[in-house]
């Protein structure tokens, strides 16, 4: 082994291109590791990840087998990294409307994660999206619980009482995000839009707007 492995200095290259994007480069250095250390798992793992990349789901799957038998502390990296990128799956197909498919992945990581808020704020949107708005309302609430700093949990359970027609609880929703984060500007804006809502109700039964 040379002194430039040896010291670690090959492996802070290959993960250093790693970081920069430059994926080519950074598999040739990961193929150098593994000339010289063949069971290195770190650089197995990566040479299946840069797989995963190119779509060779066999040849990854191969790879991480492989690096997860040679260190299995390797398995909690593995996990939290096909949780993200499932998740990053799910939400594009919610962009595209694809709410089956997105809906199926989402529940599938929630199995994993019961408490995962941003997975439980997706799911409140599909339900949302949909027309259940109770169901909808379940899971935002269940968002706000897991983790009460995740903004889209209020922000979707304050879309959803809007659905319902309470625009009063929507606001005190709002309202209690910006007493935490004053500089929150998508609450801001929601807020400033729900009071012009609630102002054009007010005048279309020719009611006075309550004082704030």
């Amino acid at each position: 082994m040379s002194d430039k492995a040896a010291s670690g200095d090959l492996f802070e290259d290959a993960n250093r291109l790693w970081r920069e994007g430059r994926f080519a480069e950074a598999e040739r250095a990961y193929q150098e590791i593994l000339e010289q250390k063949p069971d290195s798992a770190w650089a197995i793992y990566r040479l299946g990840e840069l797989k995963q990349r190119t779509a060779d789901h066999e040849g990854a799957g191969a790879l991480f087998e492989r690096a997860l038998a040679l260190n299995p502390s390797l398995a909690k990296s593995h996990a939290d990294t096909d949780f993200r990128q499932r998740f990053k799956l799910a939400d594009g197909l919610l962009k595209q409307r694809n709410h089956v498919a997105a809906e199926r992945i989402f529940r599938e990581l929630l199995a994993q994660d019961i408490d995962c808020a941003p997975v439980l704020a997706k799911l409140g949107r599909i339900e949302g999206e949909q027309g259940r708005i109770q169901e909808a309302l379940a899971f935002y609430d269940h968002a706000i619980c897991a983790n009460g700093s995740h903004v889209w949990g209020h922000i979707g359970r304050a879309e959803m009482l809007v659905a319902a027609g309470d625009l009063s609880g929507a606001a005190r929703v709002l309202q209690c995000v910006l007493e935490r984060e004053p500089g929150m500007t998508l609450a801001r804006d929601r807020l400033d839009a729900l009071r012009q809502l609630q102002l054009q109700r007010m005048a279309a039964k020719g009611a006075s707007p309550e004082p704030r």
